[in-house]
């Protein structure tokens, strides 16, 4: 279990302040997830012993759980964009650069999402697994039916499996984009239609060695 959370680069000293636990009895890395009033509604089981039937177990219910992970206090856009992943680690890993949270799973229904603007979120990405895709692009447009700006990060390998420094370079690029998004809507007689080319332009798909690849979201 050590050695799984160092690959993904999270110290064991990281693990314990995000509440996590060990099960050595079950042989299982447990997250837990609490409600608004702290109470404890949902848990997700990483199972590490040999021949487990399923990979993770879940327990309880998430419907109440807003599990968002954030890291040091930025400026600029990032303050309002999130990053919606599906497991708690990947949230984790890009809890450093942007606030992040997992989905548990590959669904987000309308009432955390509307929960997420109540926050003064304005922008979510959408990052899940490979195959994904059309989980991710239907969080994306129900985003976009809520009046928050929305696109879907598609990549060959989960968030967690980035370095530091490619999350950082994805980081950058989205906070840029968004930058422009943002002074464009405030500038005074804007065209709706510049706005409209420039969402377009940002939701391009983008072809890098090594680096997280935009999906056009339809």
């Amino acid at each position: 279990m050590v050695e799984w959370l160092a690959k993904y680069r999270i110290s064991v000293e990281k693990a314990i302040s995000h509440g996590w636990k060990y099960s050595p009895f079950f042989d299982q890395l447990v997250f837990i997830f609490s409600d608004a009033d702290g109470n404890i509604t949902c848990t997700q089981a990483r199972n590490f012993r040999q021949g487990a039937k399923t990979k993770y177990f879940n327990q309880g219910s998430a419907a109440g759980v807003l599990p968002i992970f954030s890291g040091l206090p930025r400026s600029g856009t990032s303050h309002r964009r999130i990053v919606v992943v599906e497991d708690a680690v990947s949230a984790a890993r890009i809890a450093p650069q942007c606030d992040s949270m997992p989905c548990l799973g590959s669904y987000l229904p309308v009432q955390k999402i509307t929960a997420l603007k109540l926050l003064n979120y304005e922008f979510i990405d959408v990052w899940l697994d490979e195959d994904k895709l059309r989980e991710s692009r239907e969080i994306a447009e129900k985003s976009k039916w809520l009046g928050l700006s929305s696109r879907v990060i598609y990549t060959e390998l989960d968030p967690k499996e980035y370095s530091d420094e490619e999350i950082k370079k994805w980081n950058d690029r989205a906070d840029s984009l968004y930058k422009r998004e943002l002074e464009l809507a405030a500038t005074p007689n804007h065209q709706e239609s510049d706005l409209q080319d420039l969402r377009a332009s940002r939701n391009e798909s983008i072809q890098r060695a090594n680096y997280p690849t935009y999906a056009k979201v339809r």
